[in-house]
């Protein structure tokens, strides 16, 4: 990011990526926000603000949005919102097959939090069972393989801002709030590895 000339940061927070930002907008917090979202094939949620933005922040696909417009130096809080009922007059409100004028639908929807439409799920392709056959095994050796994955509930840190989440433990290792270093007892004996704990 240290290449890249402009970097804008639309944040509710300060974190890794507000550092390397010139620019930092501050964003909405979910509680403040509009939106929708499809968890699965053809049911579809509604998320709208339970109160006005306490500070002088905007809605992050606002701003976007506003970026995008023909006027962006004219922005309109209401800009998402709209854009939102638009979205949903002319994609989600023809395939629920609802009798009702789509301004009730609406209403319907937000009171709901929930609908269903008419969808069919994607198909999925066929799993090639070759492909498991025909992978090449590993020549033995007698050195040691450093296998590094992602946190549990971390992921790739795109959540370590969450407190909550740091808080769990990992359901095996019972680790929170750390990285850590998994070895066999077996090969930490090997190795003449002595456990050290801090705190």
């Amino acid at each position: 990011m240290k290449n890249v000339p402009k970097v804008i940061s639309l944040t509710e927070i300060k974190n890794e990526t507000t550092i390397y930002a010139k620019i930092i907008l501050p964003i909405n917090n979910q509680l403040e926000s509009w939106g929708d979202f499809e968890t699965r094939t053809a049911i579809l949620s509604l998320q709208q603000p339970v109160i006005a933005p306490l500070y002088s922040s905007r809605q992050k696909e606002a701003v976007l949005l506003n970026w995008l417009s023909d006027k962006p130096e004219q922005f309109d809080e209401a800009f998402y919102h709209q854009y939102l009922m638009n979205r949903w007059e002319k994609e989600v409100y023809p395939k629920s097959g609802s009798t009702l004028e789509f301004k009730n639908y609406w209403f319907a929807a937000l009171n709901d939090g929930v609908v269903e439409v008419k969808e069919e799920a994607p198909k999925c392709g066929s799993f090639n069972l070759e492909s498991f056959t025909k992978i090449e095994n590993n020549k033995p050796s007698s050195g040691f393989t450093v296998v590094l994955g992602p946190s549990f509930y971390m992921m790739d840190g795109r959540f370590a801002g969450n407190g909550w989440l740091q808080e769990v433990p990992h359901p095996i290792t019972k680790v929170t709030w750390d990285n850590y270093a998994a070895i066999a007892p077996a090969t930490a004996k090997e190795l003449n590895l002595k456990l050290q704990r801090f705190g």
